[in-house]
């Protein structure tokens, strides 16, 4: 695998040159080389990046449902009429419950990081095919705080790790 630094540089791996002179933009270089090979790999960063955000939600789902049910578990057997006599038991609930805690929040991490890596590649192949969509955003008009119910861009996948993580806190104590 290689440590790509700038889009030129990602762009010289598909064989296309691009004249860094102060005087040519790179969209315009870009637009007179595009290939074939460039349009399937922007269709197949594309495609990779929406895959890894239907990944990212079922991976979640899936670490919810395990960690509701030994959550559960846990508390069906904290009300347990013979709780004295089944300690154990909840010991390895509560230590199964914060493994997958755990676990759910590098998952997290490591779908956010490919997320963004699939992003990356399209950020830098599409200046030539579509122009730059994937590097423009719609900023908020409203503020966070004089307008509480407002869109605002928050990061689902972050909220969704700072949930994970406090789940993960709180199950190891």
């Amino acid at each position: 695998m290689k440590l790509i630094k700038d889009r030129e540089e990602y762009l010289k791996e598909f064989e296309i040159s691009v004249i860094s002179d102060e005087n040519t933009d790179i969209n315009n270089a870009l637009n007179n080389q595009t290939s074939k090979k460039l349009e399937n790999a922007f269709k197949t960063a594309l495609d990779t990046r929406k895959f890894e955000i239907e990944l990212y939600w079922k991976r979640t789902t899936y670490f919810w449902a395990f960690i509701a049910f030994f959550f559960s578990m846990y508390v069906i057997a904290l009300n347990s009429d013979n709780i004295n006599e089944h300690k154990h038991i909840t010991i390895l609930i509560s230590l199964i419950g914060y493994l997958f805690s755990l676990g759910w929040y590098f998952v997290n991490r490591g779908s956010k990081y490919w997320q963004e890596n699939w992003e990356r590649h399209v950020a830098n192949l599409e200046g030539g095919i579509q122009g730059d969509l994937f590097k423009m955003l719609k900023m908020p008009e409203t503020n966070l705080i004089t307008k509480p119910f407002k869109e605002y861009p928050f990061s689902v996948s972050k909220v969704n790790q700072f949930l994970s993580f406090v789940v993960h806190a709180i199950s190891w104590q």
